[in-house]
């Protein structure tokens, strides 16, 4: 016979690596770019490969560090609890814990991006960040983040869940 568990969310380091990974990967190839070069060219195109590296990592980098900071300061201090066996939802954001139930559950809203949407390769670093509004029938909400729940995995099937997707998905709602 299969246990039921609870499962716990949290915004830690492992979930933070998770979100920058997207960005690593690419700066590392782009910043073999100059040594590259270097080999092809001669030492006179190094100066071009920096340029070019930079040229293409900064835009890139800036708008992926402003959307991880906004997930984080919208995650940072919240706890997310699914208790599978009493179909418990427990939310804590330092205030004290918010107990719901899965029946309670108006709707949730997810926002994703389109790769998202369609399983497709995730070309851009902010491709890897989504956000549920759980909205229950009191008029409570939940805003979870893909830091806090990586890639929005529900560990229990989430009623009425409808899904759009977005090119950036920012979060609105406040810290």
């Amino acid at each position: 016979m299969k246990t039921k568990k609870v499962y716990v969310y949290q915004a830690t380091l492992s979930n933070h690596f998770k979100q920058a990974w997207t960005i690593i990967f690419p700066a590392s190839l782009l910043w073999l770019m100059p040594l590259i070069f270097y080999y092809s060219f001669g030492v006179e195109s190094v100066g071009f490969a920096i340029k070019g590296a930079l040229f293409l990592f900064v835009p890139v980098f800036v708008v992926h560090s402003i959307l991880h900071i906004r997930y984080w300061s919208v995650s940072k201090r919240k706890t997310l609890s699914f208790d599978e066996k009493n179909r418990l939802i427990v939310f804590d954001e330092g205030k004290g814990e918010r107990h719901y139930s899965v029946r309670d559950i108006e709707r949730v809203s997810t926002v994703v991006t389109y790769s998202k949407l369609e399983n497709q390769l995730r070309w851009f670093p902010w491709d890897s960040y989504f956000y549920s509004q759980i909205l229950f029938e009191s008029g409570d909400s939940i805003l979870v983040t893909s830091l806090l729940v990586p890639e929005l995995m529900w560990p229990i099937m989430m009623p009425k869940e409808v899904i759009t997707a977005e090119i950036y998905c920012w979060p609105n709602q406040g810290v």
